[in-house]
């Protein structure tokens, strides 16, 4: 397994696991899938290239994209010591073999990189405790829920707020 930076060269397979995401655990994504088929390939791209705001990382075996996560940083000048780690998603035949974990550990190193960040955040579904338990295991501490954080073919979920404090 390899993780890198995607890149626009990418956008076919990050939009095809994505929609793959987004259908196999609609709870853990905001987009619903009708959003993600309408975002284009050059759009996608556009948003893989990698800039000082964001990075989004892949897990291959081979050619094959099988995991993903993104690291946000904040642009506003109080609140660019924040970073936030998104989209995390690991194709289901590979779950369990320690893909999210190399995201995530690339995802923490690249905000460590960075200075200035010092906070990594993320959200997750207060019911999916797999996702939990991995991020408490890298460190994370739970900060609060935000009760009905979305709405899902009529189910409220509620999601967890978890952060990391970088030394």
């Amino acid at each position: 397994m390899k993780i890198r930076r995607l890149d626009a060269r990418d956008a076919l397979q990050y939009k095809n696991l994505r929609l793959e995401g987004v259908l196999d655990t609609p709870t853990s994504f905001a987009l619903n899938s009708a959003e993600v088929l309408a975002t284009s390939l050059e759009e996608l791209g556009e948003q893989l290239t990698a800039n000082a705001q964001r990075v989004v990382f892949g897990a291959f075996d081979g050619e094959e994209l099988i995991g993903m996560a993104g690291v946000f940083r904040e642009p506003l000048e109080k609140l660019k010591h924040k970073a936030g780690i998104r989209t995390v998603y690991t194709t289901p035949s590979r779950r369990g073999q320690g893909v999210a974990r190399r995201l995530l550990e690339a995802s923490v190193a690249e905000s460590r990189a960075n200075p200035e960040v010092r906070v990594v955040t993320l959200s997750v579904n207060t019911e999916n405790l797999p996702a939990k338990a991995l991020y408490q295991s890298l460190g994370f501490v739970a900060y609060g829920v935000q009760r009905k954080s979305m709405l899902v073919d009529g189910v409220y979920v509620d999601e967890e707020q978890m952060m990391l404090e970088l030394a």
